[in-house]
């Protein structure tokens, strides 16, 4: 059986979040199905608003609209590596986005 080399792996529950207008924030990256910490993680707005983004090693991490930003019908493949939080911050609507950890990457 041939694999696609561009197909994710996502077997793992991801992290709903809802952002609060205009503050910066962070949530933990959700581990992967063998309960480690990701490689890689996928960022998906799911409703009106743009979330910018910012992998970090702690719960330090902060975000600031000069962060990559990730908006409705443009989700996120980020390599997270060994980062433990994602820093978040919306545009001044509230928005929310989903976290999902992948796995075989």
């Amino acid at each position: 059986m041939r694999t696609d080399p561009n197909s994710i792996g996502v077997s793992a529950v991801g992290t709903a979040v809802t952002t609060v207008a205009s503050t910066a924030n962070r949530v933990a990256i959700p581990a992967d199905s063998e309960g480690k910490p990701p490689k890689y993680i996928r960022v998906a707005v799911i409703n009106t608003g743009v979330v910018y983004v910012r992998p970090g090693a702690s719960v330090a991490v902060t975000s600031t609209t000069g962060d990559v930003p990730v908006a409705l019908a443009t989700p996120l493949i980020l390599r997270v590596g060994g980062n433990t939080h994602l820093g978040y911050i919306d545009n001044g609507t509230v928005t929310n986005f989903v976290i999902t950890p992948l796995d075989d990457q």
